[in-house]
């Protein structure tokens, strides 16, 4: 499971080199989301994960999309939230194995994803108002 924030950008490539197969569309709270772009240093490319002006366009221009592929394809995108992920135990895993057509085994283990990573902007509550502004005006 592969949790890269530009992933969506090659969904159009993807289900046409895959035409039966089926998705997992994580979201996150969007203060979380955007403090984890901002903070993770990537190799290259992501010019926009730097800046929070940058990375509120870029989540407004994700979600635009995100709402377009899920009219294309809404039987083919199992929408989660990374929260419930985290927290649901088996449930969310019995969901995503249904989606994808295998049988749930509840022996099995999802990827580890981190607890640590719920409200983290709760951390930085006073230092992000910059980042509250730039999202609400994304927001309209």
């Amino acid at each position: 499971m592969s949790t890269l924030d530009t992933n969506i950008l090659s969904l159009a490539d993807i289900t046409a080199a895959l035409p039966e197969a089926r998705f997992v569309l994580c979201l996150r709270e969007p203060l979380d989301n955007a403090l984890l772009i901002y903070f993770k240093r990537y190799e290259q490319g992501h010019d926009h994960a730097y800046d929070f002006e940058d990375i509120a366009h870029f989540m407004a221009q994700r979600a635009i999309l995100q709402a377009h592929w899920l009219s294309q394809y809404s039987d083919r995108l199992l929408t989660l939230e990374y929260e419930t992920l985290v927290q649901g135990g088996a449930s969310p895993a019995s969901h995503i194995a249904a989606h994808v057509g295998l049988k749930f085994d509840s022996g099995a283990t999802l990827p580890e994803f981190h607890e640590n990573e719920i409200a983290v902007w709760k951390c930085y509550d006073k230092h992000i108002d910059p980042l509250r502004s730039a999202l609400a005006r994304i927001r309209g």
